[in-house]
């Protein structure tokens, strides 16, 4: 299947800030209940406890991802960031797991962190939003900071995986029963249309784990960071998922409070 990075409408400024969180937000719980945060955390935490558990940046953090599930699996100092805040989805986020959860309530560009975003950088489901170019960038940054950098995606690019896609207007429709707090705006013909659109281009948009490990390459041709590339199974769907790691071979994390 060809990469095309065509668009999706979630990027645009333009789309309702409403129609972004209901989306993102549908996404995400539909994920957790398919066991994605549990999936992430067999092979993340072994590799963070490597590292003393040092804060987690979250960038492009949407309605906040796995992070709850994988707070439930083990505390770790996050701070959620996003070019477009869902400050309502964070606050609730934090307060589920007080002390542990921080958040930026600017936007923040993840093609170009801030320099007291220190941590490891995790992508979930989101780096496939980012150009060849910008994606290069985003790993020599990582690797020119000395940051180590984590990537999730929940999809592959395959033609099988489109079909998974074409369920969302039934995940959205259904959400309305069993995703809380409840909200009758779910029921909006916009949401199930943009996580249809946006899901399909996503399947466009995703890295192989080819191309994961050449962009990785020529981010690092000193061979400064250590990578681990391969893919995870997605709960009890059985479908597989790209990741990425990358820390550098002599790390001193800060410490989570830090």
């Amino acid at each position: 299947m060809p990469r095309i990075h065509g668009l999706e409408l979630e990027d645009l400024s333009s789309c309702p800030a409403w129609l972004r969180d209901e989306a993102t937000e549908v996404l995400v719980r539909g994920l957790n209940l398919a066991g994605w945060p549990r999936a992430i955390a067999q092979v993340w935490l072994p590799w963070l406890q490597r590292l003393n558990f040092p804060r987690i940046i979250d960038c492009c953090s949407g309605s906040s991802g796995p992070i709850g599930g994988i707070l439930r699996e083990h505390p770790l100092k996050v701070t959620v960031t996003d070019r477009y805040p869902n400050l309502q989805a964070w606050r609730a986020l934090q307060e589920r797991f007080p002390g542990w959860v921080e958040f930026e309530s600017s936007p923040v560009d993840a093609r170009c962190l801030p320099p007291g975003l220190q941590g490891v950088w995790s992508f979930f489901n989101s780096f496939h939003h980012l150009t060849p170019a910008d994606a290069r960038k985003v790993l020599s940054e990582a690797v020119y900071r000395q940051q180590p950098i984590a990537i999730f995606e929940a999809l592959q690019r395959r033609w099988t995986r489109l079909p998974s896609v074409l369920l969302m207007p039934l995940l959205s429709l259904t959400s309305i029963l069993w995703a809380r707090p409840f909200r009758w705006r779910r029921l909006n013909p916009l949401v199930a249309f943009l996580l249809t659109f946006d899901g399909c281009m996503s399947c466009f948009r995703v890295y192989s784990q080819q191309e994961l490990a050449e962009m990785a390459s020529q981010a690092d041709p000193e061979g400064r960071f250590d990578w681990s590339i391969g893919s995870f199974p997605l709960g009890w769907t059985g479908m597989d998922c790209p990741y990425l790691l990358g820390s550098p071979k002599r790390f001193v994390g800060l410490s989570p409070e830090a």
